[in-house]
């Protein structure tokens, strides 16, 4: 029970009290550019995933052989071509997908986030510590957007998943159609919209955050 709970302590900790998008409010453009469905939002939680961690890998990797001066720039060079890579890759297999996440998906090579853990975290530990460190932070981005997606999408067009043809390819498909005859509300598909949503859910994390926190031990 007790390894149980110390195995679990630092993943629940992650996503609940420094959630890096609603807790440390770092790497924010990707929730309120292309969060406004619950597809989209998936999507670039899923490319944020693999560019954090394969960048975190190759980053632990070469950190004896990369001098400091050099850093830096390695490592955003690292990102962007992992980057790149997904982006021919989509270019190839799903082009109304890459069309959607417009320049957002380059930006992904650039993510505070990204640069912030290589440099703090996986630049000065093990490949096997990188890429845990990389999986955890990835996977508090992707239960972000995952909500904000979820109840943006929920709001302004009344369904889940609406746009899942830019995936599959078949336009017939419209998703979970959850409020019939909506009539959507515009501001929560709108960059205000998710202004205002994602203040909500700051707030809703704050103060999940100070009412469970701990006790200290004497």
């Amino acid at each position: 029970m007790n390894e149980n709970s110390a195995f679990k302590e630092p993943y629940l900790e992650t996503l609940l009290h420094k959630n890096p998008l609603l807790i440390r409010l770092i790497g924010l453009s990707p929730m309120l550019a292309i969060s406004y469905t619950l597809t989209l939002s998936l999507s670039i939680s899923i490319i944020f995933f693999i560019v954090m961690v394969m960048t975190s890998i190759l980053v632990s990797a070469t950190r004896d052989l990369i001098p400091p001066p050099a850093a830096l720039g390695c490592y955003v060079l690292f990102s962007a071509t992992i980057v790149t890579i997904i982006e021919l890759l989509m270019q190839a297999c799903l082009p109304d997908l890459r069309t959607a996440l417009g320049l957002y998906l380059p930006i992904v090579a650039t993510n505070c986030l990204i640069i912030d853990r290589t440099l703090v975290f996986a630049a000065r530990n093990t490949v096997m510590s990188s890429f845990k460190d990389a999986a955890l932070q990835s996977f508090a981005v992707i239960f972000a957007l995952f909500l904000l997606g979820a109840i943006r999408e929920l709001i302004g067009y009344g369904s889940l998943l609406k746009d899942m043809y830019l995936i599959t390819g078949n336009i017939e498909h419209v998703g979970l159609q959850l409020i019939k005859n909506n009539q959507g509300f515009t501001l929560a598909s709108l960059p205000a919209g998710g202004f205002i949503l994602l203040g909500l859910l700051i707030a809703a994390a704050g103060l999940l955050q100070t009412n469970t926190i701990s006790e200290p031990k004497r």
